[in-house]
């Protein structure tokens, strides 16, 4: 006996195109019944019957940076049609939206450095209703605290380069002098640099890896004598 799930609307126009053409060939089922092979496409991706929303930008686990964030996003449900949309960021409303898909920028410049959740909520034409949530990180920044621009440093001496990120974790870190890893020591916070003792103007960056992103301290220079 063949298994059939109760169903009534595909996501995907195309889907419903084809099992409408499916359905014509099999006079003995009801247009509102199908077998379970269709089911995965028909499903929201937590197990349940909920509409949901699938996100193009950004991604879950994506970092963000800078004062815009875009988002792009389509809307489904397997029972009625979608009605509308409403994204939130941690919890505040940024958008209702009535035609999908959605493609639109936001700015973030107030938002803190860290974790945050973007969610949408979609209601569909039955009074249904679900949210799909990801999470996304707010990179920080690094910016030198000592020595300061324009200082003057022994040379072929131990010198702390001191710093402060304002994220959550920063790795892989180096000390960058005149564009080249200088082999510093380096923890969270400074970096052990043995000054050469070539006298001349040095310039330092501090960099460090986030998620795969590349974040440079300010540039300051100093001068070795």
């Amino acid at each position: 006996m063949e298994v059939v799930l109760k169903i009534y609307k595909m996501p995907d126009p195309s889907l419903q195109s084809y099992l409408d053409k499916w359905i014509a060939t099999r006079p003995d089922i009801g247009a509102t019944e199908i077998p379970t092979e269709f089911c995965d496409i028909n499903r929201n991706p937590g197990g349940t019957m909920a509409p949901w929303a699938a996100f193009v930008a950004p991604t879950d686990g994506a970092v963000i940076s800078g004062t815009t964030l875009n988002v792009n996003f389509n809307a489904f449900s397997a029972q009625a049609d979608v009605t509308s949309a409403e994204l939130y960021f941690d919890g505040t409303l940024l958008d209702t939206v009535t035609s999908l898909p959605h493609s639109d920028s936001y700015n973030i410049g107030d938002v803190a450095v860290g974790n945050h959740t973007l969610s949408v909520k979609v209601t569909d034409s039955a009074g249904n209703n679900g949210t799909t949530s990801i999470t996304l990180e707010k990179l920080g920044t690094t910016s030198i605290d000592s020595p300061a621009n324009g200082a003057i440093l022994a040379g072929g001496s131990n010198n702390q380069v001191n710093f402060t990120y304002t994220g959550v974790q920063l790795n892989n870190i180096q000390l960058i002098v005149n564009g080249t890893a200088s082999g510093a020591t380096c923890t969270a916070s400074s970096c052990t640099w043995a000054t050469p003792a070539t006298p001349g103007s040095y310039s330092l960056v501090v960099r460090g890896v986030r998620k795969g992103v590349t974040i440079n301290s300010n540039t300051i220079t100093v001068t070795v004598i």
